[in-house]
C-alpha cells in the first residue's frame, strides 16, 4: 500500500505531502476491493504476454502483444468505473488472443469500480467455444467486421460514439427498451446537454 501511494504521489496525481493523505484515505477502500477481486482471478499464475499474428480472410493482419494473461484468463483491472470502452477493449483483446492461440480456452475478466462507493464491478467474457476449431472460427468471424469498422473509422467519424452505441445495443439485446430512445437518451445526456444555454 505504501509503495502504491508513493507512486501516485510521484506521478503528481495527488496533492503534495499531508494534503494528499485525506484523499488517499478516502480512495483506499475502493483500491483494496479492486485488488482483492484481482487476486481472485490472477493469484494462481504469473502474468505473461502472448503474441498475436493472424491474417483475416480480407487480408488484414493483426499483429501485436496481448499482456495481462494469467494462465487462461486475460485480466484487466483499473480504478476507473467500468464502461463500454473498457469492456470493448477486453473483447477485442480476447478475440485477437483466441484467434492466434485457439488451442487455449482463453476468457476475459475486466475489473473496475461499480456504481456506489466501494462496489467493484467484474465483467467476465467466457471462452468462445468448446473446441479449438470453434474458438478460432468464432474469433475470426468477429474480427472481420471489427477490422472493417476500424478501417472505416480511419477514413471518417463513426456514426455513433461508444457509449451511445452501447446504450442502443443494451436496449436492443437485454432490457427490451426502445433502442433508438435509449441511444438518444445517452447521446443527449452528459456535460453538454446539462450545461447548454437555452
Amino acid at each position: 500500500p505504501r509503495d502504491a501511494a508513493l507512486a501516485e504521489i510521484a506521478r503528481g496525481t495527488l496533492p503534495p505531502g499531508a494534503l494528499g493523505q485525506p484523499l488517499l484515505a478516502q480512495l483506499w477502500p475502493d483500491v483494496q476491493a479492486i485488488a482483492a477481486a484481482v487476486a481472485n482471478y490472477g493469484a494462481a499464475a504469473r502474468p505473461r504476454s502472448e503474441q498475436t499474428n493472424v491474417t483475416l480472410r480480407s487480408g488484414v493482419r493483426i499483429t501485436g502483444t496481448v499482456s495481462g494473461v494469467y494462465d487462461h484468463i486475460l485480466l484487466a483491472a483499473s480504478y476507473s468505473r467500468l464502461g463500454p470502452r473498457q469492456r470493448l477493449a477486453s473483447w477485442v483483446r480476447l478475440l485477437a488472443l483466441t484467434a492466434a492461440n485457439p488451442e487455449i480456452p482463453f476468457e476475459a475478466v475486466t475489473i473496475g469500480r461499480g456504481g456506489p462507493r466501494g462496489a467493484v464491478q467484474v465483467v467476465r467474457i467466457p471462452q468462445l467455444g468448446n473446441t479449438a476449431a470453434v474458438r478460432a472460427a468464432a474469433a475470426m468471424a468477429e474480427l472481420e467486421p471489427l477490422a472493417a469498422l476500424r478501417a472505416e473509422g480511419l477514413r471518417a467519424p463513426l456514426p455513433a460514439p461508444v457509449r451511445t452505441a452501447h446504450a442502443y445495443a443494451e436496449a436492443a439485446l437485454q432490457t427490451g427498451e426502445d433502442p433508438i430512445a435509449a441511444a438518444l437518451k445517452r447521446w443527449n445526456s452528459g456535460w453538454y446537454n446539462d450545461n447548454r444555454i437555452e
